[in-house]
């Protein structure tokens, strides 16, 4: 970014003007000063000659001290440099800022190892992360065989709660853990809705976690955006005889690593009755607006405005003595 920061509150958006505009000056102040005549005297009176030459008191025996012309170019310059303040509510970039959850919905996740399941607390931490979301839009997805979109990005909140009571085994038709899937649906999630920045947050077993779920987490960090994970279930004991499920059943923490990783976020996993430690998430821990390049307007005012009414009435001032020199 070309952004230069004076103060917390003042920077310069474009301040390869800066350079110009000091250039002008310059040349405003060492130019042979121009010599103006009085041939208006001969046609206009005292009074509005008085009044057009109020500011400068031009005569014929009397040289101007700055060209007005090339002072003007210098404030048009400046404020092409786009000087600005910032603005103290950025709510706009809040709006550019958007959480997805995907809630893994297969059959693993009835396991009782969490109690009282896996999904039952899956759905808990559903809510805590609606509640957390604040004025950022929060859309839900589900995945098993396959992934949905159920909720997209809303600020409504009782949208994703009437939902998440509603997340159960089978909802989706096909069996497995498709976390491939449900992590590119994240991402046409992210861009249809225009978010400069995602956070996408996995809450499941770890079903899914391979090569191809790495590469979606890795895309979506290349994209802005970041892939958290909450886990649930057992990952040092056996429970391939919990809820009749057959093979081993247990959270693979070292490929969950590697997607969160890749995904630039963080992991975190619940205990035996579901509780999750959301604050090691940092859910705060959104990007500034000043980091991500053409958000300027959505942080700084621009006030270069205020220095092209200065120009105004220099520049036609200048025109005015110039047209006296020329007649």
């Amino acid at each position: 970014m070309s952004l230069l920061q004076i103060t917390d509150d003042i920077a310069i958006l474009r301040p390869v003007f800066i350079g110009l505009a000091l250039l002008l000056l310059m040349l405003a102040l060492l130019l042979p000063e121009v010599r103006v005549n009085g041939g208006w005297r001969r046609l206009m009176s005292r009074r509005v000659l008085a009044w057009l030459e109020d500011v400068a008191s031009v005569s014929s025996t009397r040289r101007a001290r700055l060209d007005r012309t090339l002072l003007v170019a210098a404030l048009i310059a400046l404020a092409l440099s786009a000087p600005a303040i910032r603005i103290s509510d950025n709510a706009a970039w809040r709006q550019s800022v958007g959480w997805i959850a995907l809630v893994d919905v297969s059959r693993s996740m009835t396991l009782d190892d969490t109690v009282p399941s896996r999904l039952a607390a899956a759905r808990t931490t559903l809510l805590a992360l609606s509640s957390a979301a604040g004025a950022r839009p929060l859309a839900l997805a589900i995945y098993a065989g396959d992934a949905f979109l159920v909720v997209p990005p809303a600020f409504e909140r009782s949208l994703i709660d009437e939902h998440a009571a509603l997340l159960e085994y089978g909802v989706v038709p096909l069996d497995g853990s498709n976390l491939a899937r449900a992590l590119s649906l994240a991402a046409a999630i992210a861009a249809d809705s225009g978010f400069v920045q995602g956070r996408v947050f996995i809450l499941g077993d770890s079903g899914g976690v391979g090569a191809n779920s790495v590469a979606a987490a890795r895309y979506l960090a290349e994209q802005g955006h970041r892939v958290d994970m909450v886990l649930f279930g057992n990952s040092t004991g056996s429970t391939e005889t919990l809820a009749g499920i057959s093979g081993d059943q247990r959270v693979d923490l070292a490929t969950s690593r590697q997607l969160v990783a890749a995904g630039s976020g963080a992991l975190v996993q619940s205990d035996a009755f579901g509780t999750v430690p959301l604050d090691a998430l940092d859910l705060t821990a959104d990007a500034r607006p000043e980091t991500v390049d053409g958000l300027e307007s959505l942080l700084w005012h621009d006030q270069s405005h205020w220095l092209l009414l200065i120009a105004m009435p220099l520049l036609l001032f200048s025109r005015s003595c110039r047209g006296s020199r020329d007649r």
